[in-house]
């Protein structure tokens, strides 16, 4: 019987092992899609402040232009790694935690919808603050749009989850049954050895 539960559970680790991969690879395209999402945003509001302040960049030393220019590429260019720390913080990547921390239906969606806003919101502020060393720009986060590939990764992600979890629940479950059934053998040997004396 222990033989059998155990040969289970090897197969079922070996499932999760292939949803993990899968939840991973969800979670690192959000990030990829979400900073091009975020890099076209941002683009578009230099634009729209070099038109706005054309006289005063267009006055600017080159030097100092090319400087900032260079500045925000190399920023923007970093935004993959930036939301990737802020979601690494943030503790969403359920991909990670599985088999050993499972949550709730409901909460799964609420935890990846918050978390995964507040990490394109944390990005979008740094953004905005290194741009406004230079530029001086003033905006919202709320202009920024999720993209169709952005939100199409989150439900993937999320799908993945919902597959994963009950093949989860019932590793954990069969786990417990293991370590209950070698208690109860161990405890059986123990009065017998008792016994025997």
């Amino acid at each position: 019987m222990t033989e059998n539960i155990q040969d289970e559970i090897n197969n079922i680790e070996t499932t999760i092992i292939d949803f993990k991969e899968k939840g991973n690879e969800a979670y690192l395209q959000f990030i990829k899609d979400s900073a091009a999402c975020l890099k076209t945003w941002y683009d578009k509001i230099i634009e729209e402040h070099i038109r706005k302040n054309a006289f005063k960049v267009y006055n600017t030393n080159s030097n100092d232009l090319n400087k900032s220019k260079k500045n925000l590429l190399e920023f923007t260019n970093s935004f993959e790694k930036l939301i990737s720390d802020s979601l690494d913080k943030s503790g969403t990547h359920w991909h990670e935690k599985l088999p050993d921390d499972l949550i709730d239906e409901n909460g799964i969606d609420e935890l990846i919808k918050k978390g995964f806003n507040n990490a394109i919101q944390q990005t979008a502020q740094k953004e905005l603050s290194i741009a406004g060393n230079f530029f001086e720009i003033r905006t919202e986060i709320n202009s920024f749009q999720w993209s169709k590939d952005m939100k199409k990764d989150i439900e993937e992600y999320k799908a993945i989850y919902h597959q994963a979890k009950p093949i989860a629940q019932k590793l954990k479950d069969l786990k417990d049954q293991q370590r209950n059934q070698n208690q109860e053998e161990i405890e059986k040997k123990a009065l017998e050895k008792w016994r025997s004396v």
